[in-house]
């Protein structure tokens, strides 16, 4: 429960930041749908950069209160202040707006990754058994969803048919990535079983954040080049037969697209699933060692 609490409101800010972000800079910053595009790429690839040296220095951390939880305290307060710096609109010039758009972005994700990476870096040493690791992941992401569904209740303009489509697109993309990271977890494990290194802030950093951070980049980049391809034009009330098209495949056929190479590779993973729990064993076997020499 402890665990849940830790990202939830991080994650609550860094769930709007990825999927309200493209809407922000278009309709709101007044930027173009290609120049949002590119900037949210550029943002992405700088923080997955930093999410492997975020892990070495939870690594590398040595403090009475451990490597990982000094950093939730650390990050917290950039975070919130470069979060809030990001939805601001200063009265500038196009090409100052683009320059504070970018600069604010990346700041704002790099700082969600110093409060991320030490948390997810966390799981590993709280239990060895891989349905404990989803469990914890499971109430982390619950609460979540539990406002996403509450604040989507709310919003009032969907047809009933959609919302309920929602729900179930919503509660079936948490349980994917509650699977997610309790596979980044094992390869912490396998690490450690593989080269005697157990790299908790390394590994996860490179599995999750530097995933999360190019797989975000990349989505956007892809629905904002889509949309730009079709003549998309956010200052329009109303768009084109073809705009409508492009919305459309970006918002249900993409992401179909994106899960089915996903659940291809979630079938191959199964054969490293199930040497698991062998790797616990053997690495049970030589700590029981270890203490008796």
């Amino acid at each position: 429960m402890k665990y849940g609490f830790t990202d939830m409101s991080g994650n609550l800010l860094y769930c709007i930041i990825s999927s309200y972000m493209l809407y922000f800079f278009m309709n709101v910053f007044g930027l173009s749908v290609g120049v949002a595009g590119v900037l949210l790429l550029i943002g992405r690839v700088f923080d997955a950069i930093g999410a492997p040296i975020m892990g070495i220095l939870v690594d590398h951390t040595h403090s009475k209160y451990g490597k990982s939880r000094p950093w939730f305290l650390w990050g917290a307060l950039p975070f919130a202040i470069f979060v809030w710096l990001l939805f601001t609109t200063p009265d500038i010039s196009n090409t100052a707006k683009i320059i504070y758009a970018g600069v604010m972005y990346i700041l704002a994700d790099f700082s969600y990754t110093a409060m991320s990476t030490p948390i997810t870096s966390v799981l590993p040493n709280l239990t060895t058994n891989t349905d404990d690791r989803m469990q914890a992941n499971s109430i982390r992401l619950v609460f979540l969803t539990i406002i996403g569904q509450i604040w989507m209740g709310f919003a009032g303009s969907n047809t009933t048919s959609a919302l309920i489509g929602w729900c179930v697109a919503c509660i079936g993309a948490g349980s994917a990535c509650t699977m997610f990271f309790a596979m980044v977890d094992d390869t912490v494990d396998f690490g450690e079983w593989k080269t005697g290194i157990r790299a908790n802030g390394f590994l996860t950093a490179i599995g999750a954040a530097f995933c999360i951070q190019m797989g975000s980049g990349l989505g956007s980049f892809i629905v904002s080049m889509l949309l730009n391809s079709v003549g998309f034009d956010a200052s329009h009330a109303v768009q084109s037969a073809s705009s409508l098209t492009g919305i459309h495949l970006s918002f249900i056929w993409v992401p179909i697209i994106i899960y089915i190479i996903s659940l291809i590779l979630m079938v191959t993973y199964r054969k490293w699933e199930r040497h698991e729990p062998v790797v616990q064993k053997e690495l049970a076997e030589r700590e029981v060692e270890a203490e008796e020499a």
